[in-house]
């Protein structure tokens, strides 16, 4: 047997095919409302608002509280993809919110065990396939790997407990960094299928491959550089900059390369577990819930901001946030004398 089978083998576990199919979903769904709100109308800049904060706000209660069992939260799953796929307001927004909870509890249990490779190939695969595939088709999958996390809930680690306190001072500085990074991207993200459906002739079909290139520019280095402060400050840096330009764009070409240098700049966020001062399993989730607060501020700028001027202000409110994370950067690289 060649060592190709035998490592297909290691990787191919129940955690891995549960990971990568909520994986797909979760980002193949989020994508795939946005792009029928830019190309298609069949939502509101309203009910996208609603329904993208309902599912953030789901996944926020899942770093803050630790509930329920895996079966409790696999069968929850599934009925609320259903209601959020196929109801109508406002049980497509409950819909949302149960299942960016669920959805975020099983995944995170099966991602301890599961390679990162396939959390990154589910992801692109989510990405490319959202405009292409019909909405059952995401919900027959959370199906098969919900029936699979059913019947091998046994098998799956138990998700480390935790109890939300004040936060570690030593800390802050990366949180709120945190924080900031996630309101930037949250601030803009979801207004480039917009741009495109505005400016350009792109085919709706091509926009899942051109959201995952933003999003391949974020892993585009993370296997080999060195986490430094000065690298984080220099991508922010990179990433205001490529969205101050982003409201005078006006071709496919020049759009596409200023989504991807935004995913190039923004990407060096993985570096900010590493350069927590105080290293606890604490501190780690702390840092998700900085996340998922910043999740929470970013679409809500983003839904103001496309209320205001939807072909600038999006772009513009992201760069100050890039801008105020890139402060805040300096701030901390100078706290420690040495700090790399």
């Amino acid at each position: 047997m060649s060592t190709l089978t035998i490592n297909l083998r290691q990787q191919v576990t129940p955690s891995s095919i549960i990971n990568a199919g909520y994986t797909v979903v979760f980002f193949g769904l989020q994508l795939k409302i946005a792009i029928n709100f830019a190309f298609f109308h069949q939502l509101t800049l309203e009910t996208l608002f609603l329904y993208l904060i309902a599912f953030k706000l789901g996944e926020f209660v899942n770093e803050v509280s630790y509930f329920g069992r895996t079966r409790l939260w696999v069968f929850i799953s599934v009925l609320s993809i259903i209601a959020a796929t196929f109801g109508s307001i406002p049980l497509a927004a409950i819909g949302y919110f149960f299942f960016g909870l669920s959805m975020m509890r099983v995944r995170d249990i099966a991602a301890l065990s599961s390679p990162r490779v396939i959390k990154y190939s589910a992801r692109a695969f989510g990405f490319v396939v959202a405009p292409l595939i019909p909405d059952s088709v995401l919900v027959i999958l959370l199906i098969v790997s919900a029936t699979v996390a059913y019947i091998k809930s046994a098998e799956l680690p138990h998700r480390p407990s935790f109890r939300v306190t004040w936060p570690q001072q030593t800390n802050l500085f990366v949180y709120v960094i945190m924080m900031l990074h996630h309101a930037h991207y949250f601030a803009y993200a979801y207004a480039i299928p917009f741009i495109f459906a505005e400016r350009t002739s792109l085919s709706p079909q091509l926009m899942g491959l051109v959201f995952y290139s933003g999003w391949a520019a974020y892993n585009a280095y993370e296997w080999y550089l060195k986490p430094r402060w000065m690298w984080l400050i220099l991508g922010h840096i990179l990433a205001a900059l490529a969205l101050l330009l982003v409201p005078i764009a006006t071709t496919t070409v020049s759009l596409l390369t200023l989504w991807f240098i935004t995913g190039l700049g923004g990407g060096t966020v993985y570096m900010l577990r590493d350069l927590l001062a105080l290293q606890t399993k604490q501190s780690h989730q702390e840092l998700k819930i900085a996340e998922g607060l910043g999740h929470l501020l970013g679409i809500s700028i983003w839904f103001l901001a496309m209320l205001a001027q939807p072909d600038t202000a999006p772009f513009i409110s992201a760069c100050a946030l890039g801008v105020l994370a890139t402060i805040f950067c300096i701030g901390a690289n100078q706290r420690k004398p040495g700090a790399p």
